[in-house]
């Protein structure tokens, strides 16, 4: 086993164990672990929406932001909110986030 997989595991249970830990009495440790487990998911999947989104605004494509998303979580995230936006993107003509209910330049 490789030093960065054991590093990799020994995070996991450490927050299996504190989730289970640090569970309400009406849930127990079980059901700690199964929030803590939901909330490990839902990071990760919002992280790779996110992205996409991201990186489709800014002109690089749909793909490109989910896999990061997807392959680097949160850290993928911050990478494709970090990348510099392409001439004519979305994210240059209509701004970071688009207005509701306007028709957007980029779209004519």
């Amino acid at each position: 086993m490789t030093t960065y997989n054991a590093i990799g595991y020994s995070l996991l249970l450490l927050y299996a164990l504190v989730s289970a830990l640090l569970a309400p009495p009406a849930l127990g440790p079980g059901g700690g672990l199964v929030a803590g487990a939901l909330y490990l998911l839902f990071i990760w999947l919002l992280s790779a929406v996110g992205g996409a989104w991201m990186a489709e605004r800014k002109g690089y494509g749909e793909r490109f932001g989910l896999t990061c998303g997807l392959l680097l979580s949160i850290i993928g995230l911050a990478i494709v909110l970090l990348l510099p936006s392409r001439p004519g993107s979305k994210w240059r003509l209509d701004g970071p986030i688009p207005k509701r209910g306007q028709r957007m330049r980029s779209e004519d």
